[in-house]
């Protein structure tokens, strides 16, 4: 599953990172680059999946249940 090969990736502490730092109405962490921002990594509330790569789109929900948060 996907969720598992960013937690390998990235590790869980940064995943757990990832999910302290998320604002509360973030649905998705997006993995890839943002122009507007100019950052790697992001979270939103929304994704429109397909317009870029779908396996870089993570549910949050889903994150917290694979490191146990």
């Amino acid at each position: 599953m996907k969720h598992k090969k960013l937690i390998e990736r990235l590790g869980a502490e940064k995943i757990q990172d990832i999910l302290d730092n998320a604002h509360d109405d973030a649905v998705y962490y997006v993995d890839e680059w943002n122009d507007h921002f100019k950052v790697h990594g992001y979270c939103t509330d929304k994704c429109i999946i397909g317009v870029h790569n779908p396996q870089t789109h993570y549910r949050l929900e889903t994150l917290r249940k694979f490191i146990g948060d």
